[in-house]
C-alpha cells in the first residue's frame, strides 16, 4: 500500500482495520509536516508526491523535492530547462513552472525558517533568476509583452468562449520597439494572430506554431508599408475578415483607454 492510499483510507473514515500501520503513520506524519504551509504549497506537495513510495519526513526533505522539481522543470517535456535555454519553445510555461517552484520554496522557508547550506543557496539562485514577470506593453486581456526571466514574451489570450488558453511566444527587442512605436502594426499583429489562434481551436484546426507566429511578426512589424498593406489585404481574403477594420477598431479602443 502506498502512503497516498493510506491517506485516502484514513480520510474515507470507513473504520477499516489498518493493513499497513507504518504507511498510516507515515501518512499522518506527512499531514502534520504540511500543516504549517499555506494551502497552495500544501496542495502542490500532495499533488506531486501522490505516487511516491514514501512521503517526505522533514522540512529538508521538502526542500529536496522542490530542488528536484526546479532542476528538472521543462526537460521531460522538451520545452525549456537545460540545455534548451531561452531559445527553446514554451519559455513562458517553463518560467511559470519555476515561479511556482520558487513560491513553494518560499512557503517552506516561511513555515520552518531559513535553512543554510548548498540546497538553500541553489534554491535562492532559482528565486533570483525566476522573479516576477515585468510588464512592458499591453493589458492582460489584449496582446501584451512581459519580460520573463530575461526573455521578452508576447502573449495573447484567446477570446473564444470555448478556449481560455493564452498563446505565448518569445520576441526580440526590435519587435517590442515596433510594437511601442507603431500602434497600427501592433493592432495588425494582434488581429492576425488572434484569427489564426481561434481558427486553430476549432475541430481539426491546425495548431499555431512559433514559426507561424514568427512569420506574422515579420510581416506585421518589419515589412515595408506597401508589403504591410498587401499582407493585410491577402490575409483578409484568405480568412474572410477585414483585418484593416479590426486593427483600426483596436487602435481606437486602445486610445480610449
Amino acid at each position: 500500500m502506498s502512503w497516498w492510499k493510506a491517506v485516502s483510507r484514513r480520510l474515507a473514515g470507513k473504520g477499516e482495520k489498518p493493513v499497513e500501520s507504518s504507511a498510516m503513520r507515515g501518512a499522518d506524519d506527512f499531514r502534520r509536516l504540511l500543516a504549517p504551509l499555506p494551502p497552495f504549497a500544501h496542495d502542490e506537495f500532495l499533488r506531486r508526491t501522490r505516487f511516491a513510495e514514501k512521503p517526505p519526513r522533514t522540512a529538508d526533505d521538502l526542500l529536496e523535492l522542490v530542488q528536484g522539481w526546479a532542476s528538472s522543470a521543462g526537460i521531460a517535456e522538451g520545452r525549456g530547462g537545460y540545455p534548451g535555454g531561452t531559445a527553446a519553445p514554451g519559455w513562458a510555461e517553463y518560467v511559470h513552472d519555476q515561479q511556482r517552484n520558487v513560491a513553494v520554496y518560499r512557503a517552506v522557508v516561511g513555515a520552518f525558517g531559513e535553512l543554510r547550506g548548498g540546497r538553500a543557496k541553489t534554491l535562492g539562485c532559482y528565486e533570483k533568476t525566476f522573479g516576477p514577470d515585468v510588464r512592458h506593453l499591453g493589458k492582460d486581456h489584449e496582446g501584451h509583452v512581459d519580460e520573463m526571466a530575461g526573455r521578452l514574451v508576447y502573449s495573447l489570450p484567446s477570446k473564444a468562449a470555448f478556449d481560455r488558453a493564452t498563446f505565448s511566444c518569445g520576441i526580440a527587442q526590435e519587435d517590442l520597439d515596433v510594437l511601442r512605436a507603431g500602434p497600427y502594426r501592433r493592432a495588425v499583429l494582434e488581429g492576425a494572430a488572434r484569427e489564426r489562434l481561434e481558427r486553430s481551436a476549432l475541430p481539426y484546426g491546425r495548431p499555431v506554431t512559433e514559426m507561424d507566429f514568427a512569420d506574422l511578426v515579420f510581416r506585421a512589424l518589419h515589412s515595408t508599408p506597401t508589403e504591410l498593406r498587401h499582407f493585410v489585404e491577402a490575409f483578409g481574403r484568405q480568412h474572410g475578415v477585414d483585418l484593416d477594420a479590426s486593427a483600426r477598431k483596436a487602435m481606437a479602443e486602445q486610445a480610449a483607454g
